[in-house]
C-alpha cells in the first residue's frame, strides 16, 4: 500500500497533474498565483494547499469530502451538490489532514472509510469526534 510519504507524494503529484491539465477551472485568479507556480508549491513536501486540492479530489474520484477544522469547529463540504454517491470524512488538526475511519464489527472488523453522503450516522459520528 506505501508509507504515508509515498500516498502524499501521490496526492501532490496527481493534484499537480490536474491542475496544470485544466487551466480553465485552475486559473490564476482561483489559485490566487500562476498555475505553474501554484503546481510547484503543491508539489513541494514542505507546504501543502487545502480547499483547492481537496475540490480537486473530489472531482476526480467522484465524492464529497467533509473537512472538520479541530481548531475552528468548521465543517466545509466539497462536491456537495454533485449527485456523488460517496463521502469521506477529514479532520484537520492545523498541520494536515487525515481520514476518519470506522471500524465495522459487524461486517468482521473491516475499516470504512467512505459513506453515503445521506448517511446521516455517519457524519454526526465524525462531527462528535470534534
Amino acid at each position: 500500500d506505501g508509507t504515508s510519504d509515498e500516498k502524499a507524494t501521490a496526492m501532490r503529484i496527481l493534484a499537480s497533474e490536474i491542475i496544470s491539465t485544466d487551466p480553465q477551472t485552475y486559473d490564476q485568479a482561483t489559485l490566487g498565483m500562476s498555475p505553474a507556480n501554484y503546481v510547484h508549491v503543491v508539489t513541494d513536501p514542505q507546504q501543502w494547499g487545502g480547499g483547492i486540492e481537496l475540490q480537486v479530489f473530489s472531482r476526480h474520484f467522484e465524492m464529497e469530502i467533509t473537512a472538520f477544522d479541530y481548531h475552528f469547529l468548521r465543517e466545509d463540504i466539497f462536491g456537495q451538490g454533485g449527485g456523488y454517491k460517496k463521502r469521506a470524512y477529514l479532520i484537520y488538526t492545523g498541520d494536515h489532514y487525515d481520514v476518519m475511519t470506522w471500524r465495522d464489527d459487524q461486517k468482521g472488523g473491516s475499516v470504512q472509510k467512505t459513506f453515503s453522503p445521506k448517511d446521516l450516522l455517519a457524519w454526526q459520528r465524525a462531527r462528535d469526534l470534534i
